[in-house]
């Protein structure tokens, strides 16, 4: 585990073993590996967050579909809960060997009311690369369309330079059929 953070802030140690303290108090304050489906009351049935299979690597695959995303009908304490919670099940499904993950975002269905939630994604962000360093393998946003660019200005600098690296965009399914994923 200390491997992952120091990668995440380049090998500098004072600056891992602080980001390290930090995880380890989000851990007891938020308790992913305690969090259960019945804590996930409004957000969990949305089916807004699933895994989609195994990738031709072995990764664990999932799948955010915006169309799904109802942040209205649930809390950012309990959105938070969810993104843990998927990130620990993700951890758990790993075979020997595997450390990453992919995430597929489909942005088909984002809309204006959307950035009333921007709050949401920032954590979603935050607890990807800030809790769960160099678990990401890569993120493929698919259907980004051009009222999603306003919104990718505001929320591309809230990422590390490792974590944007991961992110690639692309313009259909048959793209990510490409490169080997099951969709």
């Amino acid at each position: 585990m200390r491997v992952r953070f120091l990668r995440a802030r380049d090998l500098k140690v004072k600056k891992a073993a602080k980001m390290l303290r930090q995880h380890m108090e989000w851990r007891d304050r938020i308790k992913p590996e305690s969090i259960t489906a019945a804590d996930l009351p409004n957000s969990l049935p949305s089916g807004c967050f699933r895994f989609l299979g195994i990738s031709k690597d072995k990764e664990p695959i999932m799948i955010i579909r915006v169309s799904l995303w109802n942040p209205q009908d649930f809390s950012l304490e309990e959105y938070v809960k969810n993104v843990a919670w998927i990130g620990e099940l993700s951890y758990k499904m790993m075979a020997p060997g595997i450390s990453k993950w992919i995430v597929l975002i489909d942005l088909k269905g984002w809309a204006l009311w959307h950035a009333k939630y921007i709050s949401y994604v920032k954590q979603l962000i935050s607890i990807t690369q800030d809790q769960n360093p160099e678990r990401l393998s890569s993120v493929y946003l698919m259907h980004a369309g051009w009222l999603f660019s306003g919104a990718w200005k505001v929320i591309r600098p809230w990422m590390d330079k490792n974590t944007a690296a991961k992110v690639h965009f692309l313009g259909s399914q048959m793209q990510v059929r490409r490169l080997g994923y099951i969709y």
